[in-house]
């Protein structure tokens, strides 16, 4: 039996898969288990010998905010939807927001603001640090909590 010839469109919407997969630091494993669906599926999806499911669209939306265009089609929303998605957040979300893309740009930096023992913001940290930042950039220390500047 021959082998299907996979079309070039296939195998970058793979290419899409594996390296979001890989941005986001899972194994194809875990990876698959956080879409609910087995190794071998997952797998076969990676080497674009199986098309992704809607319902795997779905649960990378739902679970990572990874948009199907990108997915299907490596396009992502533009700046001005993304703006516009912003506007209508909460104050707080803004804020949130914020503080989550200043420790993506920061976290490989010396100067940068870090957490003792790990290298990501939970939302009681980021509380912590809005309050260091309050005090006007002055040393904070929280039981637990150790952020420099």
């Amino acid at each position: 039996m021959a082998k299907k010839e996979i079309s070039s469109e296939r195998r970058d919407l793979a290419l899409r898969v594996r390296q979001i997969r890989e941005n986001i630091g899972l194994t194809q494993e875990q990876f698959a288990e956080r879409l609910g669906i087995s190794l071998s599926a997952y797998k076969k999806i990676e080497r674009a010998e199986n098309q992704i499911s809607l319902e795997i669209l779905r649960r990378l939306n739902k679970e990572l905010s990874i948009s199907a265009d990108y997915v299907l089609y490596g396009t992502q929303k533009k700046e001005e939807e993304a703006w516009q998605i912003i506007q209508c957040c909460s104050e707080y979300d803004k804020l949130l927001l914020l503080i989550r893309l200043l420790a993506y740009f920061t976290e490989s930096k010396e100067d940068s603001v870090m957490l003792k023992d790990t290298g990501k913001f939970k939302e009681t940290q980021i509380i912590d640090l809005l309050q260091m930042l309050q005090t006007g950039g002055e040393r904070y220390e929280k039981k637990g909590t150790n952020f420099r500047r």
